[in-house]
């Protein structure tokens, strides 16, 4: 059942060759499902430095757009 729902600032990284790949897959889909609007970016790679190193920007942008002039997560 889909619904309009509120942000919930949820950002899901979700890397290919990851043991949870399917894990944040399916949160994603039901996040959707539900009608909650979310950030959700698949990138390749695992569980490995590397791969936490190339999502870093991904996830200061992430934060940097949800941060209110205030200061304070909106």
């Amino acid at each position: 059942m889909k619904r309009s729902a509120p942000p919930l600032n949820i950002m899901v990284i979700a890397v290919k060759r990851a043991f949870d790949f399917a894990m944040n897959q399916q949160f994603h889909h039901r996040l959707t499902e539900a009608g909650y609007e979310h950030t959700y970016i698949e990138n390749d790679g695992g569980h490995e430095w590397g791969t936490v190193e190339r999502a870093i920007p991904q996830a200061v942008a992430f934060v940097w757009k949800n941060i209110s002039k205030e200061g304070s997560v909106n």
